[in-house]
């Protein structure tokens, strides 16, 4: 009777110490074998990655513009170097065209007029009598815009007007006083646009007096 007792005994004992080695086994097993992952989620989990390291969009540098340079003693300009400049007494006239070898491009062309007129009125008195003056001898003339503004530091106005008279033109103008006269920028093209705004931008703000 005690043999089977202590038979079963260490039978018992066996059978725990299977149990006991298999479960460590499978402990190790589960620890060395590399957890499966959803395909999906490597997806999502890619694409979260791409989404926050993606770079910002650079815009492009626009090119320098190439410039010639003009003086008369009194102010320096800019003009963009493929355009042709006249001298006519206190008056220069910039263009887009060669008004020498092909004038008839003055109706597609646009042109820049810069000069002075000597004057005891004060700026608004001069800008007015101006406006008035075109109104009178050109029905069809038109004013769109008048703001004020400043040309090297000098207070300016600008006018912006319209006359259908030589098939129709948008005039840019800017007016300053300085040294008992009114100086003027006028910039004649076909169109009121942001370009030709630019482009008029672009010469007044490369203007300076001496």
């Amino acid at each position: 009777m005690k043999d089977d007792e202590s038979r079963t005994k260490e039978i018992i004992k066996v059978i725990l110490l299977v149990i006991i080695v298999f479960a460590a086994v499978y402990a190790v097993f589960l620890l060395v074998t590399p957890k499966s992952v959803d395909e999906t989620e490597v997806e999502d989990i890619l694409s979260e990655t791409a989404e926050e390291t993606t770079l910002p969009e650079m815009e492009a540098e626009e090119p320098a513009q190439d410039w010639n340079e003009y003086s008369s003693g009194e102010y320096d300009l800019k003009y963009f170097n493929d355009w042709f400049l006249e001298e006519e007494g206190d008056f220069i006239t910039i263009s887009s065209w060669d008004p020498i070898v092909a004038p008839e491009l003055s109706e597609d062309g646009v042109r820049f007029i810069v000069g002075k007129v000597k004057t005891s009125k004060t700026l608004e008195e001069y800008v007015d009598e101006y406006l008035v003056q075109n109104v009178a001898n050109d029905p069809s003339y038109t004013i769109a815009k008048r703001e004020v503004s400043v040309l090297d530091e000098e207070p300016a106005i600008i006018i912006v007007s319209q006359t259908a008279l030589e098939g129709g033109s948008v005039i840019y103008s800017l007016f300053a006083k300085k040294n008992r006269a009114v100086w003027s920028i006028d910039f004649v093209t076909n169109e009121e646009s942001p370009e030709n705004e630019e482009l008029f931008n672009a010469i007044i703000s490369n203007f300076n007096f001496n």
